[in-house]
């Protein structure tokens, strides 16, 4: 009776261990790199199933909340406002497979620059983490490594009345020379959580308490950004920037 009961229960184990048909589906699910769509308003995600048999579907989550779920393929675009977390379940039968984790949260930095010609610096780099941090436009290497830089357009003087914040290269004054990087801004105030692209604007007014859509490269790619002001644009202004990782992302979050 004993060994009945041993191989009842072996059957049982050998059938929950099972896919259907009898199918063991053993194997890793692995969300691949996220990319962007052609118009930067969609997060492409692909995967690859790195086991046995079929799955039957897999479903895509964004902050553990449910997207979509796929029967067919390995890729999925989501048009959307938000950023998070993705990871994606696969099913086959009663069975299910957890895939790793990406992300699309950008990378956020608070800076604070002073018009050319006050006491502090006045240029924006970007540094290895998409972080944006101050620089002067005296450094040996500003006219290589600067994407943006805050003037009023008035030579010798920080009083205004109007500030920029401007590419190098195609600024609204012309008073650089040698500076090799073209960067791109606009003034982006109807932001819904996606950054408009700001097109060939090489520069914007800053107005406090408003929001500038940024474009520019690193290492050949493009990437997008959300700038925004606080309540004091003058001889120093304070930019709280959220940079997109993803190349040609424009998905920023509210």
């Amino acid at each position: 009776m004993r060994k009945l009961y041993l191989l009842i229960t072996i059957a049982a184990l050998g059938m929950w261990a099972c896919g259907k048909g009898g199918e063991e589906v053993t194997g890793d699910l692995v969300l691949n790199e996220l990319t962007a769509n052609s118009t930067g308003d969609g997060v492409v995600l692909s995967w690859t199933w790195n086991g046995s048999g079929t799955l039957d579907s897999v479903v895509i989550y964004l902050n553990n909340e449910r997207v979509a779920s796929v029967t067919s393929g390995t890729q999925y675009t989501h048009i959307t406002t938000q950023t998070g977390t993705y990871h994606l379940v696969g099913y086959h039968g009663d069975l299910t497979h957890q895939s790793n984790t990406r992300s699309t949260t950008p990378v956020s930095s608070s800076v604070t620059v002073y018009e050319r010609s006050a006491a502090g610096p006045s240029g924006l780099t970007i540094g290895s983490d998409y972080k944006f941090v101050t620089k002067s436009l005296n450094d040996a290497d500003a006219q290589s490594t600067v994407y943006y830089y805050y003037t009023d357009c008035v030579p010798g003087s920080s009083s205004g009345p109007a500030y920029y914040l401007s590419s190098p290269v195609g600024a609204p004054c012309n008073e650089l020379s040698g500076f090799q990087i073209t960067s791109y801004i606009k003034a982006d105030p109807s932001f819904n959580g996606v950054v408009t692209d700001p097109g060939n604007s090489t520069y914007a007014q800053l107005n406090s308490n408003s929001t500038y859509a940024l474009r520019f490269q690193v290492s050949g790619k493009t990437y997008y950004a959300l700038a925004k002001t606080g309540g004091s644009v003058g001889q120093t202004v304070t930019l709280d920037i959220k940079v997109q990782t993803i190349s040609g992302l424009r998905i920023i979050g509210q």
